[in-house]
């Protein structure tokens, strides 16, 4: 049983691998996601024939692994960077966090010209990559945790980063003692708990799959100590938004992000984040979807005969969870159930 469980989450990393690679992110956000799982997948592979004891059968995995290694932290960071479109660097000031990987490639090609095939990892990249990681995932763990007034669903996913932080931190010191990679069990207890936190993250995504949207502007603690509304028309850029959702229902486009919002009333991310904050009581997030639902709402009363999840789809919600969950939450109820309600009142 527990040897399925840990094959499982070998494959579960290269096939979300795969289902990021087809998501609505940004190149660059998708390109990070599809490396984290890979690079996940990789170790997870390596270290699954350690524990067969037929990793001596295929020597270049274990020499790719140890670059996949000291991805895995960086692709966490730079994400969650990627995500605050007022704070993102360009691209190639993120690229440097991504040169441990570079050297640890260059050193498993160099185990592999000189012919070298260890039946288990080396020490010294396992507790480094380990202890960096730990670090990266430790920063966006933080992160959260300087969010104002989190929802439940953001404090669940803080948690899963700080178990993931306690896991990076206890193979760093596994690998520097040395014998425990000797052991069948630290590999067992490590693939099993990489397993969990992966299930446990998709399932996560599905119930709440308005978490992206949430973490993309989410206002954190003292963050408007400096307006950057001084030099704003701020009443004239409220009455530009009004029009935007009530005339050009701009909420309607599923791709919609705070930048593009931005860029259409020609303010900063940082400035309509603020704009919503601090004049709307609200947020990027909470703006849309509840547009979207108010839209929905209206439809389903109107449109009696139009599936309920093409109603759902054409307000702009992308997939049926994000629609039910969305509904629910504003609504207090499904979609469903208030279209008999209310037409039956």
């Amino acid at each position: 049983m527990l040897d399925a469980w840990m094959t499982l989450g070998a494959g579960l990393a290269f096939l979300y691998a795969a289902g990021h690679a087809l998501s609505r992110h940004a190149m660059l956000a998708r390109a990070c996601l599809v490396a984290l799982f890979c690079s996940i997948g990789i170790v997870q592979a390596c270290w699954l024939r350690v524990l067969a004891g037929t990793i001596a059968d295929s020597p270049g995995l274990m020499n790719l692994h140890y670059s996949a290694l000291f991805m895995i932290g960086p692709c966490v960071l730079v994400f969650s960077r990627l995500l605050r479109p007022d704070e993102a660097p360009v691209w190639r000031r993120l690229g440097w966090h991504f040169l441990p990987a570079a050297v640890a490639a260059l050193y498993g090609i160099g185990q592999m010209l000189s012919g070298h095939a260890p039946a288990k990892p080396d020490a010294w990249p396992v507790a480094l990559s380990a202890a960096l990681g730990a670090a990266y995932v430790g920063q966006v763990h933080l992160y959260l945790r300087s969010i104002e007034n989190p929802p439940r669903y953001l404090r669940i996913e803080s948690a899963v980063l700080g178990v993931l932080t306690l896991i990076g931190g206890g193979v760093a010191l596994a690998a520097m003692l040395g014998s425990l990679l000797e052991s069948p069990w630290f590999y067992r207890l490590y693939l099993s708990l990489i397993t969990t936190v992966m299930v446990a993250s998709y399932l996560l995504g599905v119930k709440y799959p308005e978490l992206i949207h949430y973490l993309a502007e989410a206002p954190r603690k003292k963050r408007y100590e400096r307006s950057q509304l001084v030099h704003v028309d701020v009443e004239g850029q409220k009455a530009r938004l009004q029009k935007l959702m009530d005339e050009e229902q701009i909420y309607q486009d599923e791709n919609l992000t705070l930048a593009m919002l931005a860029d259409k009333m020609q303010l900063t991310s940082h400035q309509l984040s603020e704009l919503l904050n601090e004049r709307f009581n609200t947020s990027f997030s909470k703006l849309v979807k509840e547009r979207r639902v108010q839209a929905a709402a209206q439809r389903l009363l109107a449109e009696p005969d139009v599936p309920i999840l093409d109603i759902g789809l054409a307000v702009g919600f992308s997939s049926s969870s994000a629609f039910y969950g969305a509904f629910r939450e504003v609504m207090g109820m499904p979609p469903g159930q208030y279209r008999k309600q209310s037409a039956g009142s």
